[in-house]
């Protein structure tokens, strides 16, 4: 896939896949990444301590009910510690750094937590909401 995006054009991208079998960066164990960048694709295997967080167990993010998951969203943009919110800091790591925003992982980690810790995340997704519902 990351071969492909790069003989589309691609100019950077991580594609990635946890070891827990989830689609994204996982905060559970390792995770294995395809890095486009610089016109090249690269093999590295990301784990949560290499930006600073913790593992957590899978049971901490496998989700519940629509709003279950509601109520675990809206602690996260709160600010509240748990699991989820660490999994959305390390994506959120990374998605910084494919972007250059940040050199490291533990720098996005940073950047991420001031967005969410300031606020503006969660007014980010409150205009996404307005934009998106339907009247």
């Amino acid at each position: 896939m990351a071969e492909t995006l790069l003989a589309l054009g691609s100019e950077a991208a991580w594609l990635v896949h946890g070891s827990d079998g989830t689609d994204e960066l996982t905060i559970t164990g390792t995770s294995a990444v395809a890095v486009l960048a610089n016109g090249t694709v690269t093999d590295l295997e990301v784990h949560p301590e290499d930006a600073g967080l913790p593992v957590h167990p899978f049971e901490d993010i496998i989700g519940g009910s629509p709003e279950e998951n509601g109520k675990a969203f809206m602690a996260l943009l709160a600010g509240q510690p748990s699991a989820y919110r660490d999994a959305v800091l390390l994506n959120a790591a990374a998605a910084l750094m494919i972007v250059g925003k940040v050199e490291t992982l533990r720098d996005g980690v940073a950047l991420a937590c001031i967005s969410i810790d300031s606020g503006a995340a969660k007014g980010k997704a409150t205009s996404l909401a307005a934009l998106t519902s339907v009247a």
